[in-house]
């Protein structure tokens, strides 16, 4: 893997997920891309986390545009880039 390279034609999408008053929420933001959903209490901010890269995936494989996924969770990245489950 190539990490940290940036490409010409790439967009940047920035995701996170948050606790906010006992419920969370989770985003993807980036060039004509804007969501913010509301996912609950029972959802973990890691849980959130997962699912707007999720999301901003889902969204790019239906566009077929190339992107760079941003986001500030080191835990997140070690466990995309994992070939075991833990649970």
């Amino acid at each position: 893997m190539d990490y940290g390279r940036t490409y010409s034609k790439v967009q940047t999408r920035y995701t996170d997920g948050s606790l906010i008053n006992g419920s969370t929420g989770m985003g993807v933001y980036g060039p004509k891309c804007n969501i913010i959903q509301a996912l609950g209490t029972y959802t973990t901010i890691f849980e959130a986390k997962v699912l707007a890269v999720i999301k901003c995936a889902e969204i790019n494989l239906k566009n077929g545009t190339n992107i760079n996924i941003i986001s500030d969770s080191q835990a997140l990245q070690k466990a995309l880039c994992s070939n075991t489950v833990k649970s």
